[in-house]
């Protein structure tokens, strides 16, 4: 190994230099050099006096396109409206601050409002007319009952919400735009689930409970009490399933009662109504299971294994968007809504500047540098949704005229078309 390496050493040690270039090839170099910092001045100059436009970021909206919706009931319903009016839940829900708050308040007013039997008149799915039995009648309730008042004072103040079907169990899911997500809402027990402080859907929790993931996960009452749970207080959701429609106002719920079946609707007689603890009662509805563990039992119910399913987002702002010919910094823009039923208008808002109201065609003008411009439905019940976000970087011309200067220092702004 010593006689390799000095061997090594001595041919490096023996070896020729380069000789230098000659004359004659160094005149040739010369031009190509030449050629080549002119090629690279013409890039530097056409760089800096192009001007062009690069997405940096977008959040358009997370909406999912599930393969069960659920028929939700016109937020206008007159049976809906005459439970707002009458119940005064707008000034139920008027000391909240967030959307979180205002449901909380309603997730409190449900409870307090009916009282729980073993043996009561089962009413229709109708809030105006369980509260009226219970208030004059001294009807009693059940879980059911519970969710379908809340449900449906959650759908009179343009709220979305739906059922949800526990094993033995009966409670509700609001979407909230601010938190863009379901939350499961349990009325009867006055309470819902949050994790890491953040409230918690329904087919989460199933997960939870099959997964041993209780850990962080807290219980809260409607006035903010919150206590730690095991996994055994979250038996109930060993299954979930959502009802696939809210809907039973105005194409009332049919039901099995005693093998037969009929559709509860409001009678003057409450007596006609089937007995709880003496009838026997089986709702007639379509429902979805969600299976995530394979073989679980689940009957002969339509399932489904993608919690997406279960997304369905509402209130979306999709923001589509693309540079005017004619000017470089005039960004034409297009807005569409997802998923919004009560839809008024849109709010946007460009850089730092204020919200303001727009129609679905505007003009976004967009000054050098980085530009923001957000987007969010106003629906006619005064609430707002998700907040669709894209974010550009204008580089502008280096030769461009100078009134094209003065306006840039403005910053950017929108107009409606």
């Amino acid at each position: 190994m010593a006689r390799l390496f000095s061997r090594l050493l001595t041919q490096l040690i023996m070896k020729k230099p380069n000789p230098p270039p000659s004359a004659a090839s160094e005149l040739l170099s010369k031009p190509k050099r030449l050629i080549a910092y002119v090629i690279a001045l013409a890039a530097v100059i056409y760089f800096m006096q192009a001007g062009f436009i690069v997405t940096t970021y977008v959040d358009n909206g997370s909406f999912f396109i599930g393969n069960y919706p659920v028929d939700e009931e016109n937020f206008y319903q007159p049976r809906l409206q005459l439970l707002r009016q009458r119940e005064h839940l707008d000034k139920v829900i008027a000391p909240g601050r967030t959307q979180l708050d205002k449901v909380r308040l309603l997730l409190g007013w449900t409870h307090r409002q009916l009282h729980t039997t073993s043996k009561f008149y089962y009413p229709p799915w109708d809030a105006v007319e369980i509260l009226d039995l219970a208030r004059n009648r001294g009807n009693g309730s059940f879980c059911a009952q519970y969710a379908i008042v809340m449900l449906q004072a959650c759908l009179s103040l343009g709220l979305h919400a739906r059922y949800i079907d526990l094993p033995g169990h009966f409670i509700l899911g609001v979407w909230f735009d601010d938190l863009e997500k379901w939350v499961a809402m349990d009325p009867y027990n006055n309470c819902y689930y949050e994790k890491d402080g953040v409230p918690m859907a329904g087919y989460l929790l199933y997960e939870a409970y099959h997964n041993n993931g209780v850990k962080n996960i807290l219980r809260v009452t409607s006035d903010g009490v919150k206590t730690h749970i095991s996994r055994e207080d979250l038996s109930v959701f060993d299954k979930y399933a959502v009802v696939l429609r809210n809907t039973q106002l105005s194409d009332p719920i049919l039901v099995d009662v005693n093998g037969r079946q009929e559709k509860l609707t409001v009678n003057p007689d409450y007596t006609s109504y089937p007995l709880f603890g003496r009838d026997n009662i089986t709702i007639r509805d379509a429902f979805l299971s969600f299976k995530a563990l394979p073989g679980q039992d689940i009957g002969q119910r339509r399932w489904t294994s993608d919690s997406d399913d279960f997304r369905d987002d509402e209130n979306q702002t999709i923001i589509l968007y693309s540079q005017s010919k004619k000017d470089d910094r005039a960004i034409k823009v297009l807005l569409a809504p997802v998923n919004t039923q009560a839809f008024k208008t849109f709010l946007v808002k460009a850089n730092n500047g204020g919200w303001q109201e727009s129609h679905n065609k505007l003009i976004w003008t967009i000054k050098p540098g980085f530009n923001t411009f957000q987007a969010r439905v106003l629906t006619q019940f005064g609430w707002t949704g998700t907040t669709s976000v894209i974010k550009l970087y204008y580089k502008r011309p280096w030769l461009f005229r100078r009134e094209k200067r003065q306006e840039e220092a403005h910053g950017s702004f929108v107009n409606s078309i």
